[in-house]
């Protein structure tokens, strides 16, 4: 129901105890998360640094494995990363930061074919797509350099 998922999205540890900041797994915990049943809620965007909206739920799974929900921008993401490593590139953070920067990128596009230029269909999936290869490039730099370095050590 409605009800349960606002539960479920909903923060239900004290203040206090995210302000004292503690990890859980891959998780850090900081001023501006919550915690609701299963996942992080992200309250407070800028003081928990991170380019997401207000009310975004999102778990890191142990593998590199994530997911996060950010009802405020209309949008959900699932990675599916298979990497056990404690050393693993925050690739969840990364990619918000990546698509967050994709979509202000991409946006004045955006606005000019909702507007209906018929030409412009064209330019927003190359807009999309570039923004996309680059982000893609990076999270892939970013694995590989861990893997490396994870087989010397």
């Amino acid at each position: 129901t409605e009800q349960t998922l606002r539960r479920w999205m909903t923060n239900h540890l004290p203040e206090g105890m995210l302000e004292a900041g503690f990890t859980n797994g891959h998780m850090r915990f900081r001023p501006g998360f919550g915690f609701g049943y299963g996942g992080v809620v992200v309250h407070d965007p800028i003081a928990a640094g991170l380019p997401v909206g207000a009310g975004t739920y999102f778990w890191d799974g142990a593998a590199d494995t994530f997911f996060w929900v950010d009802p405020a921008h209309d949008l959900f993401v699932v990675g599916m990363t298979q990497l056990l490593s404690y050393s693993a590139p925050p690739l969840q953070e990364e990619c918000q930061r990546l698509l967050a920067a994709a979509i202000k990128d991409v946006e004045p596009t955006l606005k000019i074919a909702a507007a209906g230029e018929p030409d412009d269909e064209d330019a927003v999936w190359f807009a999309v797509n570039e923004a996309n290869s680059l982000a893609e490039d990076r999270l892939n730099e970013m694995l590989i350099k861990d893997i490396k370095e994870n087989a010397r050590g």
